[in-house]
């Protein structure tokens, strides 16, 4: 018997298997109405969907074993790829990378007959450059419904964003500084899912209100007005009629204290540049969504001298909107387990454990 002959037989045979179950799965286009979508995003001409920023989701309904999503990383850099966590019937079921250009991945397979929910969601930030969800294949893909009504937008810095979180696959200080970044399950999600409310993360590592971690700007009141959350406050403009929270909550600050890498000596802030920058964004905020309520929070990383002075001025804030519409919450510890003294994933668990019943009080939810 000729075994070669017998492989190639064996091969073609599971590739023509392959095609004809793909042949009869149904393909939607990303910016289908079936498919209900989360996040800072662009609705494409063609029918896709373009973003870049931490936390972007697309929930969909779908039946059969397996279930495939089209997608386009623009493979920024040449080497910043991204990250996607996919979620099956409320489980995380795997976090894959994606690859250059253009590709059809397999989020799901082997799964048991029948109808399935899936969650896609956008582990890494805008940072990492933009995607175009081009389409979703199944064998059959239905209307996922309403989401929550309620809605959070979380503004912050690589801690809202969800970086440094995982010690593995990718240990901390190997490979890029974005391997460890898993937005499903940073603090933000993890509360709004509790609270059965949207999210949406408007946050940038090493941001600040009147510097960064270590360079003067762009800062979030300069990039904050982008789709994408980059550090291009030219890029593309947020339509900001298009999603108003019930609340804001803000984790800004941390970067502003940050002594960068040391290479070059940074004075300490100014308190009146500080209080005046943010609440000139404050204000912007809340002429666009004046029914928000906002709910700023102190640094879970910073201790000492750093903390006690961010949260005075962070209570200045608080104090000066007479409506009351404006609080300032304060962690009960520091939580910096994860990489380069980021929360982890148990930090992050905590963390919203602590933030959802104050959230469900002050709100009333």
């Amino acid at each position: 018997m000729n075994r070669g002959k017998s492989w190639v037989g064996c091969f073609l045979f599971l590739l023509l298997i392959t095609s004809m179950a793909n042949a009869t799965q149904v393909t939607i286009l990303a910016g289908d109405p079936r498919i209900q979508k989360m996040g800072r995003m662009v609705s494409l001409p063609d029918g896709t969907v373009e973003f870049a920023a931490s936390g972007v989701s697309f929930f969909l309904q779908f039946t059969g074993k397996q279930i495939r999503a089209e997608i386009h990383d623009e493979f920024l850099y040449g080497s910043s790829y991204n990250y996607f966590s996919v979620v099956v019937d409320n489980e995380l079921v795997r976090r894959f990378r994606t690859e250059p250009g253009k590709l059809t991945y397999i989020l799901a397979d082997s799964l048991l007959p029948g109808s399935h929910s899936l969650v896609l969601c956008k582990d890494t930030e805008g940072q990492n450059g933009r995607v175009i969800l081009v389409n979703f294949s199944a064998d059959q893909i239905g209307d996922y419904g309403a989401l929550p009504s309620r809605k959070i937008e979380f503004i912050g810095n690589s801690i809202t964003s969800g970086m440094g979180m995982l010690s593995e696959p990718v240990p901390c200080k190997k490979a890029q500084w974005f391997d460890q970044h898993h937005a499903w399950n940073a603090f933000g999600p993890l509360a709004s899912r509790q609270l059965s409310a949207q999210w949406m993360l408007s946050s940038v590592s090493g941001i600040g209100v009147t510097r960064n971690w270590n360079s003067p700007g762009p800062v979030m009141p300069a990039v904050y007005y982008s789709v994408f959350m980059n550090l291009d406050p030219y890029a593309r403009p947020w339509d900001l009629n298009g999603w108003n929270p019930d609340l804001y909550v803000i984790g800004l600050g941390t970067n502003d204290f940050s002594d960068g890498d040391q290479a070059v000596a940074r004075p300490a802030p100014d308190s009146s540049v500080f209080v005046n920058s943010f609440r000139s964004f404050l204000y912007k905020l809340r002429k666009n969504n004046p029914g928000a309520k906002v709910l700023l929070t102190s640094s879970p990383v910073l201790q000492g001298k750093k903390l006690e002075t961010l949260d005075r001025w962070l209570q200045v804030l608080a104090s000066g909107d007479q409506t009351g519409n404006t609080r300032l919450f304060r962690w009960s510890r520091r939580y910096d387990r994860g990489c380069d003294g980021h929360p982890d994933v148990r930090d992050h668990r905590l963390m919203a454990a602590e933030l959802t019943p104050e959230i469900r009080k002050w709100m009333n939810w």
